[in-house]
């Protein structure tokens, strides 16, 4: 969807050259949210902030004078304003996240409260009462999370209405947990992630989190502060007799356990969003094909790699109205081809019950309408399947516009392609997806990932489908949507995350015998 021009702020304050991950993450916003401004203040633009310049001139610590200038510019301007170590996740409703004042907390207390995250409007009394108090007082800045930031700030936020946003919101993981801790977690609530990366801590301090780090499984994020230190051999030589003592278990357990069993409790590591953030960082120069790409955002389960990864991909949708949403909300996506057509065997034009995004919100239908057009009368909510009651469904076809749509096919996505086929596969061809993917096959290729809708789909197209995939799949259901992962990549996606971050998943068995056979 399109929204009103939004500001996003950040800090960066001294001489020092903002790290490579930081810029990403501030690119990545940029893609998230590509029509809103986002706006870096450095020391030079102090002296824009004139009702607190003089004080912020006279702090020595840059902490308290970043907390002071993020007050001033959100009361001045208004916006988002978030940390430089904030990744993007999910999309976020910025029109009705900043017309009030807006506040996410790394826990539950009420005494303090993070300021990695804030949204207000312009003016809000909220800063003007933070700027008079800390310019008329006499700050000790060697405490400033007491004294300009989050217990300062909690303390004045009591006297203020505000929306305050779930924990997993923008932290969805704690200091002293891993950064892979979320592929465990629930983040579909997750706008951004504060990621704690310990570089700035002292050498001591830096050696308890890697001790830490060991303790919790996870020997990845505890290698890169190792290698940040020097005289920590012994830690160093614990982290490599880990990783190597969990290769050689791979290999015992691949040895005497060769069924491969997905508990439920694991079903969050295995989600699309998880498992596509690994290929990604692992393999960069993979492509994405979406068909049937509505707007981008609307139930997406590509959005946070695409505007993470910024990956090559071909995006189809034949429907005009979303295709100029698609086309707003993935402009700054500067490896991404966005093209008006349907998928089609042959080479005849479609008519499309392309749903007219002005008739759903004036007819008060949720927002999932919003992505069911279909060349189809009688294969998803259109013809009143999937549970869509009688009413919704008359509702539904006052939305409906039939629209002529041109079509393209394997052969001429992959030239635009330049001849590389799709290593990942979406689908949301509401009726098509398994015509698609039969088609897809007789090409000769076999995505890495696949995701596709079973929802209303036959009962003997899903067998037909599932037959096909079996020998060389892996099939997760999650809801409506399956997950389709090849075994090859799937086995190496479980071993990574298994010597990396400890998580077991479906080694479990196999490693519970090995355990048994040397106890015996």
């Amino acid at each position: 969807m399109i929204y009103m021009k939004q500001k996003f702020h950040r800090i960066w304050f001294g001489d020092k050259k903002i790290p490579h991950a930081y810029e990403a993450f501030w690119q990545a916003w940029q893609r998230q949210h590509p029509s809103c401004e986002f706006i870096t203040w450095t020391d030079k633009d102090l002296e824009k902030l004139t009702i607190s310049h003089e004080k912020l001139k006279s702090f020595s610590s840059p902490v308290s004078r970043a907390d002071l200038a993020r007050y001033e510019i959100l009361y001045q301007h208004g916006g988002i304003y978030i940390d430089c170590d904030m990744m993007p996740y999910n999309h976020m409703d910025l029109e009705d996240i900043t017309k009030q004042l807006t506040i996410c907390n790394e826990d539950g207390s009420e005494e303090y409260c993070s300021i990695g995250f804030i949204a207000a409007p312009p003016g809000h009394a909220l800063f003007h009462d933070l700027i008079q108090h800390i310019i008329h007082t006499d700050i000790d800045e060697t405490k400033p999370n007491i004294t300009t930031g989050p217990h300062l700030f909690g303390r004045y936020l009591k006297k203020h209405p505000h929306k305050r946003l779930p924990t997993a919101a923008f932290y969805p993981y704690q200091y002293n947990q891993p950064f892979s801790s979320i592929f465990a977690k629930n983040l579909d609530s997750t706008y951004g992630i504060h990621v704690w990366g310990g570089g700035w801590l002292s050498p001591e301090v830096k050696k308890e989190r890697i001790i830490a780090l060991i303790k919790s499984g996870d020997i990845e994020e505890a290698r890169k502060l190792a290698d940040m230190l020097d005289g920590i051999d012994e830690l160093k030589n614990i982290i490599h007799g880990i990783h190597r003592h969990r290769e050689q278990t791979l290999t015992s357990v691949m040895a005497i356990e060769q069924n491969v069993n997905f508990n439920d409790s694991d079903a969050k590591l295995f989600e699309i969003s998880k498992v596509l953030h690994w290929i990604f960082k692992n393999h960069p120069d993979k492509v994405i094909w979406q068909i049937g790409a509505a707007d981008g955002v609307l139930v997406d389960p590509i959005r946070n790699v695409m505007i993470n990864a910024n990956p090559h991909a071909l995006l189809l949708e034949p429907n005009p109205y979303m295709f100029a949403f698609l086309a707003e909300n993935y402009k700054n996506n500067t490896n991404t081809n966005i093209i008006q057509r349907a998928y089609s065997l042959d080479k005849q034009k479609l008519t499309l019950n392309a749903i007219n995004p002005q008739k759903v919100k004036e007819a008060g239908l949720p927002g999932w309408v919003l992505g069911i057009s279909s060349v189809y009368n009688d294969k998803n909510a259109i013809g009143g399947l999937g549970g869509t009651d009688e009413q919704t469904t008359r509702k539904i076809h006052t939305c409906i516009e039939k629209i002529e749509v041109d079509v393209v096919g394997f052969d001429e996505l992959l030239a635009i392609s330049n001849a590389v086929p799709p290593d990942v596969l979406i689908i949301d061809a509401e009726g098509m997806d398994k015509i698609i993917i039969d088609d897809i096959f007789a090409h000769n290729c076999r995505p890495m990932v696949m995701h596709f809708e079973i929802q209303c789909m036959e009962p003997g197209n899903i067998q037909e489908l599932v037959a096909t995939l079996n020998d060389q799949y892996f099939l997760l259901q999650f809801g409506n949507d399956v997950s389709a992962y090849r075994k090859d990549v799937l086995m190496e996606y479980a071993k990574s995350i298994y010597v990396e971050n400890g998580f077991q998943t479906i080694f479990q068995p196999g490693i519970n015998v090995l355990n048994l056979l040397q106890k015996a």
